[in-house]
């Protein structure tokens, strides 16, 4: 591929990923901040690994919201997201139906809509499921729903990661540990959410 034909399709990639940000928002003034577009663009025309550090109210969500319509597009699979806030999960939701996204969350508050969600991530019909730490972490949903998700899963998102306590961490290790019924590549999704609480858990433990 040439340099003008990555630049062509960086650029019309672009105005795809603004009109979602657009209706995400219900604005049609508001444009990308050049580092939210450098993460979109990693994660969906280089397909790496982005790491996104900001303050609250910057537009973090943004970025996986925008980058799993782009993605989905292309038939990529859904998006998981670990969260540990729960208000935050309902709002999340609200947010991605504005932008052309179906997503939906299984946590402790919402226990009666599991089955139904269950059925949605079988059928292929939830472009984006947020998941809680401790939900992530329970054999039915590892046995009933991960695979499921792991087959193809277009991205995985740990949300909010400093707010998840070592504890928390070492249990989801001792899960993918344990649990020997699932694929290297489900151990490998789960090792790298791990991987993720641990890197920034020990970072936060250090003394100054």
């Amino acid at each position: 591929m040439t340099t003008a034909s990555v630049s062509a399709d960086a650029t019309a990639t672009r105005a795809r990923a603004t009109e979602h940000l657009r209706a995400l928002v219900g604005r049609e003034d508001v444009t990308l901040y050049d580092d939210q577009w450098a993460a979109i663009s990693a994660l969906v025309l280089d397909r790496r690994r982005a790491l996104v550090v900001q303050r609250t109210g910057w537009g973090k969500s943004a970025v996986y919201f925008v980058a799993t319509a782009l993605r989905r597009a292309e038939g990529a699979g859904p998006t998981v997201i670990v969260s540990p806030l729960l208000a935050l999960m309902r709002n999340q939701v609200d947010a991605a139906r504005r932008a052309g996204v179906q997503a939906a969350t299984i946590n402790s508050s919402n226990v009666t809509e599991w089955q139904d969600v269950h059925r949605r991530v079988e059928a292929g019909e939830l472009d984006v499921l947020l998941v809680s730490p401790e939900r992530l972490n329970n054999p039915d949903f590892r046995d009933s729903v991960l695979p499921a998700l792991a087959a193809d899963a277009g991205l995985v998102v740990v949300d909010e990661a400093q707010l998840f306590a070592p504890a928390a961490a070492g249990e989801v290790r001792d899960a993918i540990i344990a649990d020997l019924s699932i694929t290297e590549r489900q151990k490998q999704v789960l090792l790298d959410i791990y991987t993720s609480f641990r890197q920034q858990n020990d970072a936060e433990s250090k003394p100054l």
